[in-house]
């Protein structure tokens, strides 16, 4: 979802975000009024689900209701897909596990050939290892980006009636 500024014109992109929760913001979007000055604050502010604060970058609790975020963690980015899937990207995690999959096929595959004293497959190994590298590196940095975003420990959030 794509949303720009009345005021000032920069836009921001917002991922994850479900179908029916996309129509509720673009419709209160719509009924609120955006004016004043424009600001000076060039950052993203993210607000707790549940209590509306303002929560830091850093912190895994908000202060006000103690909701807790989920956490970087590396080792979940190791495990095919499951960076993904612990950011509540399935579609991402899925794509990821089989990319994974296709890689460590390839991987197996050009083992076995060295043991038939192919030459070609020490390069093909050497390149399809690489590749492997790299892509586990992609992935824990870019699903940590989703960490940043402060995604609830708990799926569905019920927000509080008083702020």
């Amino acid at each position: 979802m794509i949303v720009q500024c009345g005021v000032c014109g920069d836009q921001d992109k917002y991922i994850g975000i479900r179908g029916k929760d996309k129509k509720k913001i673009r419709t209160i979007l719509k009924r609120v009024k955006f004016n004043g000055p424009k600001k000076s604050a060039s950052a993203r502010a993210f607000l707790c689900p549940r209590c509306a604060r303002e929560l830091t970058k850093g912190e895994h609790i908000c202060p006000k209701c103690k909701l807790t975020f989920k956490r970087k963690s590396k080792l979940r980015s190791l495990l095919p897909g499951m960076g993904y899937f612990y950011v509540r990207q399935p579609f991402l995690g899925i794509v990821n596990t089989i990319v994974d999959l296709i890689l460590v096929g390839f991987l197996i595959s050009f083992y076995l050939k060295l043991s038939q004293d192919n030459e070609a497959a020490i390069l093909y190994l050497a390149l399809f290892g690489g590749l492997f590298i790299f892509e586990k590196i992609a992935t824990m940095y870019h699903s940590s980006h989703f960490i940043d975003e402060f995604v609830p420990e708990i799926e569905e959030v019920k927000p509080l009636l008083t702020l």
